[in-house]
């Protein structure tokens, strides 16, 4: 079963990078082919949502069930191995640059910062009262 499940994760991933592939035309943007732009944007919406890319992390983790950290592992595991191919694939046919690659996703980590402020946590470690304390720079 995890067989199955490890090689339908892989064609997802290879698929969502086939439509990043197939649709990396820039002229697409300024609207000269509307059509190929809605196919992009729904199939990019399908075969890159994080529900679908979810199911085979529960899936992969469910045929560890009892057995919490390995189905943990499992379940990081296909998600990480998903991303990769995904990324590889773009890099080697040249829609990302291999150094910009996570520029995009910046905005979710700066998202992801505003969280401390917003919960209350502390958005750097703070030194004990009564040790040194180190300026940032």
């Amino acid at each position: 079963m995890s067989r199955h499940i490890f090689a339908a994760g892989l064609i997802i991933s290879v698929a969502y990078a086939a439509v990043h592939i197939a649709f990396a035309d820039p002229t697409l943007l300024t609207g000269a082919a509307p059509l190929r732009l809605s196919v992009r944007n729904y199939l990019g919406n399908v075969l890159g949502s994080g529900m679908v890319w979810g199911i085979f992390s529960y899936l992969i983790g469910k045929n560890y069930s009892g057995r919490w950290l390995k189905a943990l592992l499992a379940g990081t595991g296909i998600i990480v191995l998903m991303l990769a191919v995904h990324y590889a694939l773009l890099v080697v046919f040249g829609v990302y640059n291999w150094r910009e690659a996570f520029e995009y996703n910046a905005q979710w980590f700066s998202w992801l910062s505003s969280l401390d402020q917003y919960w209350g946590w502390p958005a750097r470690p703070r030194p004990s009262s009564g040790g040194s304390t180190i300026s940032p720079s």
